[in-house]
């Protein structure tokens, strides 16, 4: 369903709406099923420090899958 499609089904039952309400409203749904469901898979990558035990990460990231490391000599490891 595309997003005119759905802004149109919410009207039909929520008159009172304007377009723009009903795009927050709509994103926000989005995210929040998204982030139940941990639909989203991410990928990142930062360069670690020698003796640094814990980093920050971004709040989207939920929970961690996998960590592949490559060393000095360019080797992955996982």
């Amino acid at each position: 369903m595309k997003l005119q499609q759905m802004i149109e089904q919410v009207k039909k039952h929520h008159p009172d709406l304007g377009t723009n309400e009903i795009i927050h409203l709509l994103n926000t749904s989005s995210d929040e099923f998204c982030s139940r469901t941990l639909m989203l898979d991410e990928a990142t990558q930062f360069s670690t420090v020698v003796n640094q035990r814990y980093y920050g990460l971004k709040e989207s990231i939920l929970e961690i899958k996998s960590v592949d490391m490559v060393d000095s000599d360019g080797n992955t490891k996982q």
